[in-house]
């Protein structure tokens, strides 16, 4: 259809179900991609879509599948399903441990002890990147579970909080019982999704287990669980006869696969010895990949008529040939290494089968290992006819800059790469912007947007209705690791109640910024697991801190989960030492530092009003921002605000413009878009009042900075948030010289508000013109120069490299103590914030009194295959640090001079770059 005029001819001709319009929309122009969002909530509004995304696709493509059986489908599998980075921490399996067997199989030779041997073999028995829940927002509908029993053999009753999944005897912490927890309240949410588990690699812990009655006592425990849960099953006949929609109908949504041991099953279970087909080759254990690949071609044309047929594929290297690699430190060190290959290629390998064999190709489950790489769910999907990426919302790769960090769009990092061979992290700290939301309350627009907004009620708009709904919620209250939130209205759809939740004027996270703050977790991921956190993400090497509201709360427990394949524990990350704003007043740990305006007091209230009061009288006030909030105002159908309300009007609009439009939803008003989405080009509307508004809120930096005396604007800035700095220093310094305490990452969630001042403080006025999208992020890194052996900082803004420091040689790092030197200008004293000194534990040293930072010794120590140091080298590198250190004294010196110094210092000050004043 051109245009939403002929949505009933476009209803009527080329939309038959919800599929069909969202496979249109990703293929499509930009501005086509709105009509087709627009038609799906058309088509839709007699029945909401559960999630639009992976998470949701039997829902989404519900016209397609719902008359088709289970043998009918392609289940996205993972194989070994919960072998995560956890693996390892939890108890040995000691039926299924490979210690001895490595052992013999290097009798003669050195033999490494039970601990560096797990050391060098964990990594060759780890599956997956995303644990049981990621798996199944990804999509995944078949589980592999390999399973270690821990309760005693011929017990009758089994606790499913004493199994454990295991490979080759390492468990993880979880037990079984929480991973079907998490089943659970997945199916819970998503009400037309149906669960496939097979249980065929079953352990228990003591070698005599595993008897027929172990067997019965273990699948009943697991049926007992489902039906507690109020979940029926769906049985062996069901799989070829019983269309999805009967089952769906009957809540009969859980399929569960047991072997029959001669003792036969309990009635949930159904005997794997009848109804699956599962099968394996020694080819696929051999370390053969072109064998394995021959086979699993084979495989593929296999009929298996009346059983649920899993293509397993996941071949692995032979343990004997592990085990020699181990020994001679041989490459890869991997599962993930070994099979990388194999898994790029396996889309590939699966579709060449289909096409030399058409027809013939049929199985239930793909099944195989590190989901984002072996793209199970998009083969699945591929084979069944339906699109492989599902969306109602705006796809990642539609959005832009005003919606999203452009390093999450790309998924590139840095624009400018780290030489890995010279440079080695030592401790990152991201402080970031919380991911998608709904709309703040803004009451100064009385909570309406513009003429016939569309609201989150599901008759005004089933995508928005969805986005909110979906988000984890317990008896009707939203949540998260750290808090309850009890229900709340929304208020754009008044008088009616609407889906989406604004508590104390404070909007919920979505279904799409859950999405891409997990994505930004990923990025993360790659970035520094395992250089600087190790897989399995030890307590204390992850700092994590967030704002004390939902849309905060879900980006750091998502990101972290995608860092450390598993969920923050409210153990190790309390609300007290994790939420900013839980605990009142500044108290030693809690993180209250990291909002602005904590060193307050009358003198800052005084210094805010001065600056307000310049800016409400300025030219730029009375023209500029006034022109621009009534073209804003009668954009949206208002009357132009009173002049000193200018500012908020453009923010509360900024908000509608770009929940509505990066969101998805159609009927933001045209003159604020470009291609459906909000416009940055430059001297368009919305950039005008993008820039009007974010220079309102930098308005008293600016002000005092261009004060006549540096020193009235490092006094306004060390109240505002120079303090910040302080912290930040410390925890860099702590983490690289070891303290304890000290993590190696830290990720603070807050707002854009947050990371504008620091922007400007830096003296990077382009870089803090407009808001900082979702998921912006301003991060510092700490390496070590190995070439020099000295420190070094790097910052990092949206993917963006910046100049921070303003020496020739200082970019892209910066000395660490010339970074230091530049960021203590706005460090107050203890006079100027008693909090600061008193509300915060130092750990490298109170500002003013902390020593030289010299590198460890282990920092010294030659790197693997690297002579030790020459003589000369060592001189060498002791005049250059001796230089840095004095370089530093110097500089200290200065800034203690032109700290004492007083009147007019423009003359020696270049006022927008703080930090070139005292060259």
């Amino acid at each position: 259809s051109g245009s939403l005029g002929a949505r009933g001819r476009a209803r009527a001709t080329c939309v038959q179900s919800a599929g069909s319009i969202l496979a249109m929309a990703s293929s499509s122009s930009s501005a086509c991609r709105v009509r087709c969002r627009a038609l799906v909530a058309l088509v839709l509004s007699s029945q909401v879509v559960q999630q639009l995304g992976q998470e949701s696709w039997m829902s989404i493509n519900w016209e397609a599948l719902k008359a088709r059986p289970v043998l009918e489908l392609v289940l996205p599998g993972s194989h070994n399903s919960g072998n995560t980075a956890d693996l390892g921490n939890g108890q040995t399996c000691e039926s299924d441990y490979r210690y001895q067997e490595y052992q013999r199989a290097v009798s003669g030779q050195h033999v490494m002890d039970r601990a560096e041997f797990d050391s060098h073999f964990l990594p060759w028995n780890i599956n997956h990147e995303h644990a049981i829940s990621g798996q199944l927002f990804r999509g995944v509908r078949f589980f592999h579970l390999k399973v270690c029993n821990f309760n005693a053999p011929g017990s009758s009753s089994v606790d499913l909080g004493k199994v454990f999944h295991q490979h080759r005897g390492y468990t993880v912490t979880a037990s079984l019982k929480s991973m079907l927890a998490e089943m659970h309240e997945f199916l819970n949410h998503h009400s037309r999704e149906i669960l496939v588990l097979g249980f065929m690699n079953l352990h228990w812990n003591a070698r005599d287990g595993g008897s027929a009655a172990d067997v019965w006592a273990l699948a009943e425990a697991v049926e007992e669980f489902f039906r507690a849960a109020d979940l029926g099953f769906i049985t062996g006949p069901d799989l070829a006869s019983t269309p999805l929609e009967q089952l769906i109908a009957g809540n009969r949504r859980v399929a569960i696969f047991f072997p029959d041991r001669g003792g036969g099953l309990p009635a949930g279970a159904i005997s794997a010895n009848l109804f699956l087909r599962e099968a394996w080759d020694d080819s696929m254990a051999s370390g053969d990949l072109a064998g394995a690949k021959l086979w699993l071609a084979q495989e593929m044309t296999v009929s298996a008529t009346g059983q649920f047929h899993v293509l397993q594929a996941n071949p692995n290297d032979a343990e004997s040939r592990m085990y020699r690699r181990i020994e001679s430190s041989g490459e890869p060190k991997s599962l993930r290494a070994w099979l990388d290959a194999f898994l790029r290629g396996l889309e590939e390998l699966v579709f060449d089968v289909v096409s030399q064999h058409p027809g013939l190709v049929k199985f239930n489950a793909v099944s195989s290992d590190l989901l984002d790489t072996s793209r199970t769910y998009e083969i699945a999907m591929r084979l069944m006819g339906l699109p492989p990426r599902p969306q109602g919302e705006l796809p990642t790769g539609s959005s832009n800059s005003a919606c999203l960090n452009p390093a999450v769009l790309s998924g590139a990092f840095e624009d400018v790469p780290v030489d890995v061979s010279r440079y080695s992290i030592r401790t990152a700290h991201v402080m970031q912007r919380h991911c998608d939301r709904w709309i703040y309350k803004h009451d100064n627009i009385e909570s309406q947007c513009w003429p016939r907004q569309q609201n989150s009620s599901k008759e005004s708009s089933p995508l928005a209705a969805a986005e909110c709904a979906q988000m984890p919620q317990a008896n009707g209250h939203l949540k998260t690791v750290w808090q309850q939130f009890p229900p709340a209205t929304d208020p754009y759809a008044v008088p009616g109640q609407g889906v989406c939740q604004v508590h104390d004027a404070t909007p919920q996270a979505t279904v799409q910024g859950r999405a891409h703050a997990y994505r930004w977790g990923e990025i993360l991921r790659k970035r520094y697991v395992p250089a600087l956190v190790p897989w399995t993400c030890p307590n204390g090497t992850v700092a994590l801190y967030a704002d004390k509201v939902h849309k905060n709360e879900v980006t750091a427990q998502s990101e972290y989960e995608a860092i450390c394949s598993r969920l923050p524990s409210a153990a190790e990350f309390s609300a007290e030492a994790t939420l900013v704003g839980y605990m009142p007043g500044q108290q030693k740990g809690t993180p209250w530092y990291i909002q602005s305006a904590k060193c307050g007091g009358p003198e800052l209230d005084r210094q805010l009003r001065t600056a307000d009061d310049a800016k409400l009288e300025s030219k730029w006030w009375t023209g500029t921002v006034s022109q621009t909030s009534a073209e804003v105002a009668k954009a949206v159908g208002r009357a132009p605000p009173a002049t000193p309300e200018s500012a908020a009007l453009l923010d509360s609009v900024i908000d509608c413009v770009v929940v509505h439009a990066c969101t998805g939803l159609d009927n933001t008003p045209a003159d604020f878009l470009d291609g459906g989405l909000p416009s940055v080009k430059a001297g368009s509307l919305y950039d005008r009042m993008n820039r009007d508004e974010t220079r309102a809120r930098t308005w008293p930096l600016s002000y005092w900075r261009d004060s006549t005396d540096l020193k009235l604007y490092l006094d306004f800035a060390s109240r505002y948030y120079g303090y910040f700095f302080a912290v930040l220093s410390d925890q860099l310094r702590a983490a690289v010289a070891g303290t304890p305490g000290a993590p190696k990452l830290t990720i603070a969630v807050m707002s854009d508000s947050n990371i504008s001042p620091l922007l400007f403080m830096y003296g990077l006025e382009e870089e803090a013109k407009r808001r900082p999208p979702y998921l912006s992020a301003l991060v510092h890194e700490v390496y070590e120069d190995m070439s020099e052996h000295r420190l070094v900082v790097r910052v990092v803004f949206n993917g963006k490299v910046l100049r921070v420091c303003s020496g020739e040689t200082s970019f892209p790092f910066c000395p660490l103590e010339e970074w230091a030197a530049f960021v203590e200008q706005f460090v107050p004293s203890r006079q100027v914030c008693p909090a600061l000194y008193d509300g915060y534990e130092f750990l490298a040293g109170v500002p003013g009194e902390q020593a030289p930072l010299v590198l460890s010794a282990s920092a010294a120590v030659p790197l693997p295959g690297k002579p030790p140091a020459s003589a000369e080298a060592f001189f060498t590198s002791f005049a250059t640090a001796t230089v840095v250190a004095c370089s530093a004294l110097v500089g200290m010196i200065v800034l203690f001079l032109s700290r004492s110094r007083t009147g007019n210092t423009e003359q020696v000050c270049q006022r927008r770059r703080v930090h070139h004043a005292c060259e």
